[in-house]
């Protein structure tokens, strides 16, 4: 069995919007219900878990019923931080499940296709993690914006969601990891602090996180009008 959660707690504060980033309108669609679409539509996913603040929970109800997605298992209140979200997102999950996917709800580019790939590195190999190889040239600065260095970017990569693994594997790492650690950003340094392998899936396709205003015009050109 394989269980999809969809984290949509944040309170997206660089957007500077009145509502989180996952329900804001894209192409008269919410954010949101764009990754709600690709799972549903993901033959391998079994069930849905969405991770939302409380006071939206009737949001994703409703588009769940207007999307037809029928493999909403649960909705279940956000965390203070993410791997406090994630923490609960997890104990939504099916206790069958045998791989379980992350994905941030911020992340309306994802796509049937990508979930399959990083589900069969996971089958594979334990984990499968979208990533591009960083092409920018990246300098480090100091405080003050003073370059320091050029970084080789050789073997660098950009993660990003969804990241899919053995269930066993990332209730682990969840359960090991402090809420409070800075260091663990997403599920894959999670599993990387309890020496975990984790494999990298290239997704060559743009797979760009709403994070600043922006964006929007980014997302709209990617993303097909009429959904």
């Amino acid at each position: 069995m394989v269980s999809a959660v969809i984290v949509a707690a944040g309170s997206g504060t660089r957007m500077g919007a009145a509502v989180p980033k996952p329900f804001l309108t894209l192409h008269n669609r919410p954010v949101l219900a764009w990754s709600l679409s690709a799972f549903q539509n993901a033959p391998e996913v079994d069930e849905i878990v969405v991770v939302t603040k409380p006071e939206f929970q009737s949001d994703v109800e409703e588009m769940a019923r207007r999307g037809n997605i029928s493999k909403l298992a649960a909705i279940v209140p956000g965390g203070v931080v993410r791997l406090a979200s994630v923490r609960n997102g997890l104990q939504a999950c099916a206790s069958g499940a045998d791989f379980i996917l992350v994905h941030d709800a911020a992340r309306p580019c994802v796509t049937p296709d990508l979930i399959a790939a990083c589900l069969a590195s996971a089958r594979q190999y334990g984990s499968g993690v979208a990533a591009a190889p960083v092409v920018d040239t990246l300098k480090a600065a100091d405080a003050e914006g003073c370059v320091q260095e050029t970084v080789d970017r050789t073997g660098l990569w950009a993660v990003q969601t969804p990241q899919a693994f053995r269930a066993d594997w990332l209730r682990e790492a969840i359960d090991a990891a402090s809420d409070y650690d800075a260091t663990i950003t997403d599920e894959a340094a999670a599993l990387e602090r309890i020496c975990r392998p984790v494999r990298l899936v290239r997704n060559p396709a743009p797979n760009l996180k709403l994070t600043v205003p922006g964006d929007f015009a980014v997302l709209s050109a990617l993303l097909p009008p009429n959904g």
